[in-house]
């Protein structure tokens, strides 16, 4: 996730932040599996992805933008981006 310059690492616990996300842009990279399945459709899975979090437009960015993170910490689901 990129909500401002520097973009955050989502794990399986964390993903679940974007269901309430405004979001201005995914750029996403899929990967295709090599065979088809039994219907003749192949499957996809997500490779890479950055989503650009819509921060203008959201009315609580303001309000927490100053809330600080430890890049740190093994417990904050937002440390350790890339």
């Amino acid at each position: 996730v990129v909500p401002g310059k520097r973009p955050v690492d989502l794990s399986e616990e964390t993903i679940s932040v974007v269901d309430d996300m405004r979001v201005r842009s995914i750029d996403v990279e899929l990967g295709r599996g090599k065979e088809p399945n039994q219907e003749g459709f192949y499957s996809l899975w997500i490779r890479t992805m950055y989503i650009n979090q819509d921060v203008p437009n959201d009315p609580f960015a303001k309000k927490y933008e100053e809330v600080p993170f430890d890049v740190d910490d093994p417990d904050d689901p937002f440390a350790g981006g890339v």
